[in-house]
């Protein structure tokens, strides 16, 4: 009886002193207080700071190995290393400067924790702009070949106070021009905006408004001057071909009118030992679909490099064919 009371004793001391206590967490641990902050109203171009704070309730150092940011406009700063038990912060500011109306943006944090390796901080809210622009912060240009093309938008205070704008910086002069003309009232402005070819051309990107003693405010603009038909891809991939594949590969070049009342397909041009291509009118006059499909069996092994070319409504459109063949 006294060795079995020994050994009964030696069982509950190991159990109460040696074995962890139930439910404990082995290594480390990350518990975040909250994963997401709501920032309503936010003035665009100031900075906003999110604090997440958190414990390691784990029973070994807590490590933050790294944070990514969904965007550039994020910064992190964060405690890297925390004992069992004591307590962490992790901070993202986030520059508003040109973020407009609803925003969403992440942080994407790495740890040890065996059990909760990546977590997702989010910040999400609304700026009220600092400008406000007639016809918003996007502006499209789009015209037809040989004729002008140009938009103009009426800048102003969002509060309505008197704006001062020290000019426009257009990084796409070589084809755009902007002008900022003052009111007589001095609170606001008239930016117009001008494409400097009449010949067909597609580009996108900002101006900036310059603010004396602010940052600048960008302005997005969408260019697109329209031949008599617009073709649609520029360029045709077909991806990685094997010699040995039997089902057929079809890629679809689009031809639809733009400036033109109807057009006729005119001419193809294409290596018809490698290609065919086959039409298929939506409707008649107005829009083409051109299917075109490599012939495997005659296509050399390596890169394809060849072009296609379509006429019609009097111009020549080249479409570029790529792609790789292997064995």
């Amino acid at each position: 009886m006294k060795l079995f009371a020994q050994l009964m004793f030696a069982a509950f001391f190991f159990a109460f002193c040696v074995l962890p206590a139930a439910g404990a967490q082995r290594g480390s641990r990350v518990d975040f207080d909250t994963k997401e902050l709501t920032f309503p109203n936010v003035r665009e171009g100031v900075k906003i700071t999110a604090e997440f704070p958190f414990t390691n309730t784990g029973s070994s150092n807590l490590e933050i190995m790294s944070i990514n940011t969904s965007c550039g406009c994020t910064t992190a700063d964060y405690d890297r290393l925390v004992a069992p038990g004591e307590r962490g912060m992790v901070t993202l500011i986030l520059d508003t400067n040109n973020i407009v109306g609803a925003f969403r943006k992440t942080a994407v944090v790495k740890t040890n924790d065996p059990s909760n390796p990546v977590v997702t901080l989010v910040m999400i809210g609304e700026t009220q702009s600092r400008i406000k622009l007639d016809v918003g912060r996007r502006i499209e240009l789009i015209g037809c070949q040989g004729e002008p093309t140009s938009a103009s938008a009426t800048v102003s205070d969002a509060e309505g106070k008197p704006l001062v704008l020290a000019g426009v910086e257009n990084p796409m002069a070589q084809y755009l021009d902007a002008r900022l003309t003052p009111s007589a009232d001095g609170k606001t402005y008239k930016l117009t905006l001008t494409v400097k070819t009449t010949d067909p051309i597609e580009f996108a990107g900002p101006v900036f408004l310059v603010v004396p003693g602010s940052t600048k405010i960008s302005v997005y603009v969408v260019v697109e001057v329209r031949g008599p038909v617009v073709v649609q891809p520029n360029e045709v991939h077909f991806g990685n071909i094997s010699k040995s594949q039997t089902h057929q590969i079809e890629r679809t070049i689009l031809v639809r009118k733009a400036c033109i009342d109807s057009f006729n397909i005119d001419s193809m041009g294409f290596n018809s030992s490698k290609f065919s291509v086959r039409e298929q009118w939506a409707k008649l006059g107005e829009s083409v679909n051109l299917i075109i499909s490599p012939n495997i069996d005659k296509l050399p092994v390596g890169p394809i490099d060849e072009k296609f070319t379509v006429e019609a409504g009097g111009r020549l459109h080249v479409v570029l064919l790529k792609g790789t063949v292997s064995e």
